[in-house]
């Protein structure tokens, strides 16, 4: 938020997950959406449009073998109103 402009907008499209399964020693983190709206909504933006997909991925294009990822996507809009040093 403190790269954006007053007005500027956030457009997300992505599984709600950040994760080192394969690493040793490391976190995984998956929040549900409501919890992510919630967080960034207490930074002070906007939610102006959300939607859930379904994503297909794979790393190995020519395989039968694919993942399907739930996804949300969503436009937040910074007002741009609450200094980003100011606590929560």
């Amino acid at each position: 938020a403190r790269l954006l402009k007053p007005g500027a907008l956030w457009i997300n499209h992505g599984p709600l997950l950040w994760h080192w399964h394969d690493m040793p020693g490391e976190v995984s983190v998956e929040p549900t959406w409501e919890e992510l709206h919630a967080l960034i909504e207490s930074f002070g933006f906007r939610i102006e449009e959300e939607r859930r997909t379904l994503c297909e991925y794979t790393q190995v294009p020519r395989s039968m073998r694919a993942s399907c990822f739930k996804c949300v996507f969503f436009v937040a809009r910074w007002p741009g109103a609450r200094p980003m040093d100011a606590p929560l």
